[in-house]
């Protein structure tokens, strides 16, 4: 039996955002599971934003970068998605103009992976 997460939709209501996702087990099952935008930042909700917010972007699937990322992100006191949403989106113009600037080299595509392209974003807004 296998779990794989997969963004299907984004709803928004009067009070918070949520990111429903299916959670396909076995064959064509499917199961629907939701991300509150306001839940706790966790190991097991982190992939599921990266690939939510930067679908078209390698997922970085490395267990000690990720487990890094969330240590990172509760040091610095991000409690929820809320809170990464919004310098993420408020900063992914600049990040964009910053990608074609540099380049990754390591890269196929020349593209950072999700946790690359957070890691910038959220760098540039809190180191000065």
């Amino acid at each position: 039996m296998s779990k794989t997460l997969e963004v299907l939709d984004r709803q928004t209501t009067t009070n918070q955002t949520i990111i429903v996702i299916g959670s396909a087990v076995d064959d064509n099952k499917t199961t629907g599971n939701e991300l509150n935008l306001n839940a706790e930042i966790t190991r097991e909700t982190i992939s599921v934003y990266l690939h939510w917010k930067f679908p078209d972007r390698e997922h970085n699937r490395n267990k000690k970068l990720v487990s890094l990322l969330l240590s990172d992100l509760q040091t610095v006191g991000f409690k929820n998605y809320n809170q990464i949403e919004k310098i993420v989106n408020d900063n992914l113009n600049w990040f964009n103009s910053f990608e074609k600037s540099n380049p990754h080299s390591n890269s196929v595509n020349h593209r950072f992976s999700d946790i690359g392209a957070i890691r910038i974003i959220l760098t540039e807004k809190f180191v000065p």
